[in-house]
């Protein structure tokens, strides 16, 4: 697809880097951009947190129309757009392609990563 979407998620934690890459969905997306949430000048990191978005607690796409999908939406969304291979894909495919299971799982993943940093001393996004 030549449409133009953007990925915001936290460009340090290996859990969405993770997601992210096996995913594959660059494979889809042509024009894709992924920012690093981190990236405290980034114009789109500016706008959602201007909105109320707390990346430490989800992603974003934002897409060619300007709407933004956060959180659970946002990672059924490159889930099921994503050309992703393998055992890893198949995993979060199955947590995260129905909507309903998304909503339930996705926080609990969000819970789990802010347990991780917790574990490690790694900073939240909003810290930085």
């Amino acid at each position: 697809m030549n449409k133009r979407i953007e990925i915001i998620y936290d460009g340090e934690c290996p859990f969405c880097n993770d997601f992210i890459v096996v995913s594959n969905i660059k494979k889809t997306f042509k024009n894709i951009k992924i920012t690093n949430a981190r990236n405290s000048d980034e114009q789109s990191v500016l706008m959602v947190k201007r909105q109320g978005i707390n990346l430490d607690d989800g992603m974003v796409v934002i897409k060619e129309d300007g709407s933004i999908l956060y959180g659970d939406k946002a990672a059924r969304f490159i889930t099921i757009y994503g050309k992703g291979n393998g055992i890893r894909a198949f995993a979060y495919r199955l947590v995260l392609r129905n909507e309903k299971f998304a909503a339930f799982s996705y926080p609990v993943l969000v819970l789990l990563r802010k347990l991780y940093f917790k574990i490690v001393g790694k900073r939240w996004i909003n810290e930085e």
